[in-house]
């Protein structure tokens, strides 16, 4: 029997076993999971869920990608890991309407898995790049723990 995608999740900086339990986690709900590879950090969350296209983000900001001076790849891949690197554990979650959302986050509790920064991509946030999601979610953290 094939089970429906209900959404996708994105996965940024997880460890193997974490990833591979998490993994475990979606595919029997029916969900997609892909881990992000550090290299694809320097695309905004739109771009790596397939939303937004490299032109799209450059029009929108007035960017010519043509533009600028040339890297190698090697360089290109270096540049973007150090412009956007962070090292929170981040899951970003998308197509996934509330009442099954839930479900995927209870059976995270049941397994124990913790993942504290957890965002749903957003018309806002899709235009974000992960470290700048990270540093969001951390700052809400932040004043959250404050108030208490």
């Amino acid at each position: 029997m094939k089970v429906k995608a209900a959404g996708t999740v994105l996965c940024f900086n997880f460890e193997e076993a974490k990833f591979r339990q998490l993994e475990a986690l979606c595919r029997k709900q029916g969900h997609r999971i892909r881990a992000i590879d550090p290299s694809t950090y320097n695309k905004t969350l739109g771009e790596l869920a397939g939303f937004i296209t490299p032109k799209e983000v450059s029009k929108k900001f007035q960017l010519n990608v043509e533009e600028g001076p040339q890297r190698d790849a090697a360089e290109t891949v270096a540049a973007a890991e150090n412009d956007h690197a962070f090292d929170e554990e981040l899951m970003v979650i998308y197509n996934m309407p509330g009442t099954i959302l839930d479900k995927l986050l209870n059976a995270c509790k049941q397994q124990k898995l913790d993942i504290p920064y957890k965002a749903m991509l957003t018309g806002t946030n899709a235009e974000w790049y992960p470290d700048e999601m990270a540093a969001q979610i951390a700052d809400e953290h932040n004043r959250l723990s404050r108030k208490q």
